[in-house]
């Protein structure tokens, strides 16, 4: 019997995670739910291989229920780069540029009242008082403050911005971990990241698929590439903040960033002058990639992924508190269901489909 490999990479969000501590996370909630719905079984092993920054932990996971499978964990750990590198009032300036960038009424409102009110308050509070200012705060406010802030740093595309080199070394740590993964033995990779974590994978994706268009080595590997979920992704705010930086008239630049930074993003069309035709020679060779976002009602960073195309959107409830149910997506074990179902489903759909369609769909 053939054995089918499938390596997870995930990511975590914002937070005081230590390196291992997502991954210990994951495969925990993991071997619970595999347990929950299959029985006992399951089997962990720590193995080790040589990536891009030399020896990398990971652990594999075999079920006795399903002999034909290995899942392989693998953790992307980039905390350390981007946390607490950004001032109160900077996050607010981050705010009201995000705000423009709306083009849903009530979402700018409630951003700008955001800054607005945050600006208030640091006039009442000079600076120095920053520390007693987050003391004030309860623990879901400082979390989305904090979130928000590494938000900010990450989303620098700007190579004049200060945080730019930050936001590139943890965007090509990310695509060196997802190109490792691709040229080892997996027959599919699945990629998760949490909050700022989803940016950062949508990110190297992005890359990614420009590598593509000029490795065609790189992209008959394509098809490895079976799915990304976010969870409670603030991606429709980093797109709403990008879209602020391109002006009305300047068709070229949109022309350029469309295709260079806006993979699947829902970009109003570049309009030149009358009787110009506008076109790229950047192709999306990431077509077939399933993409899953998983998103709370009580989570006010995330929602639907409403200005990207090709998104399942699926609301889940985390149980708990508002603000505080940005955290619990990883202990939600419906999520970590419904993947292991997807994954069955297609595996299954692959045993029944006649030879000659296989051998057309793998080509």
């Amino acid at each position: 019997m053939k054995t089918t490999k499938v390596a997870i990479l995930i990511t975590h969000g914002v937070g005081e995670q230590g390196e291992l501590d997502t991954l210990d996370l994951f495969a925990r909630n993991l071997v619970q739910s595999l347990q929950d719905s299959r029985g006992e079984g399951v089997q962990l092993t720590h193995r080790r291989l040589h990536g891009a920054q030399g020896m990398e932990e990971y652990v594999q996971l075999t079920d006795r229920e399903l002999p034909g499978w290995e899942v392989d964990l693998h953790e992307f750990y980039w905390a350390p780069l981007v946390e607490r590198q950004i001032s109160f009032r900077e996050i607010l300036e981050w705010l009201e540029a995000a705000s423009n960038g709306v083009d849903r009424p009530e979402v700018g409102w409630a951003l700008r009242g955001m800054s607005r009110l945050g600006s208030l308050g640091e006039k009442l509070m000079p600076a120095w008082l920053d520390g007693a200012y987050r003391l004030a705060m309860g623990k879901a406010e400082e979390l989305v403050v904090d979130t928000l802030g590494d938000v900010a740093v990450y989303t620098a595309s700007d190579l004049r911005s200060k945080w730019h080199g930050v936001r590139e070394e943890v965007l090509q740590g990310a695509l060196q971990k997802v190109l490792t993964l691709l040229n080892l033995d997996y027959d599919r990779v699945i990629l998760i990241g949490h909050s700022l974590g989803s940016v950062v994978l949508y990110d190297a994706l992005n890359r990614l698929n420009l590598y593509m268009n000029d490795d065609a080595v790189l992209a008959a590997k394509r098809h490895k590439l079976y799915e990304l979920i976010t969870l409670g992704s603030p991606l429709d705010l980093t797109a709403l903040y990008l879209s602020e930086q391109i002006g009305e008239g300047e068709y070229v630049k949109r022309l350029i960033l469309d295709h260079v930074n806006g993979f699947r993003r829902r970009w109003p069309q570049p309009q030149g002058p009358r009787g110009t035709v506008l076109r790229s020679t950047v192709q999306d060779w990431l077509t077939e990639l399933r993409w899953t976002n998983y998103w709370d009602l009580r989570d006010p960073l995330a929602g639907p992924l409403v200005h990207y195309w090709g998104v399942e959107n699926v609301q889940t409830d985390n149980g708990l508190a508002w603000g505080l149910a940005h955290t619990g997506y990883f202990d939600n074990l419906q999520i970590y269901r419904d993947a292991v179902l997807r994954a069955a489903s297609v595996e299954q759909a692959a045993k029944t489909e006649p030879s000659a369609e296989r051998h057309l769909r793998a080509i």
